[in-house]
């Protein structure tokens, strides 16, 4: 667990060469860093600090009762915040999540956390098409 600021416990995996590009792994609203357990090592041994936060509201993270702080420009604040909790100055944002388009179209977002964020390139796409895919579950009726 990660303890921000505000108070917020977030929990966090973490996997990869402390000194290695980092990648900031997002899922959905309602997902967990679960989402990337097939992911996070392939992405880690080729030499990428991988991030996979849940956020706040998600997974084993704290669950604040106050609606607002769920809203996206809170969320990537949070985003952020969870970053600067970590020591990360720019990361690379991949994921299933709003606030991971945001992060670079939100006209409301502030320029400077923009800065902080790396596009993610031919490098990333690459390494994310190579990774192999979860074995398929066949379930059985009944």
């Amino acid at each position: 667990m990660v303890a921000l600021p505000d108070g917020t416990r977030v929990h966090v995996l973490e996997s990869g060469p402390a000194d290695g590009e980092p990648v900031l792994l997002l899922s959905g609203w309602g997902g967990s860093a679960y989402l990337y357990r097939h992911n996070i090592a392939p992405l880690a041994r080729t030499g990428l600090r991988v991030i996979a936060p849940e956020l706040r509201g998600h997974g084993l993270s704290d669950k604040p009762a106050d609606a607002h702080v769920y809203g996206t420009p809170a969320m990537i604040t949070h985003a952020m915040a969870v970053m600067d909790a970590l020591g990360v100055d720019r990361a690379a944002p991949i994921g299933l999540t709003d606030i991971t388009l945001r992060f670079d179209i939100d006209s409301d977002a502030d320029a400077a956390k923009l800065e902080r964020m790396i596009q993610t390139t031919e490098r990333y796409c690459v390494i994310l098409q190579t990774l192999k895919s979860p074995p398929a579950v066949k379930v059985e009726p009944g």
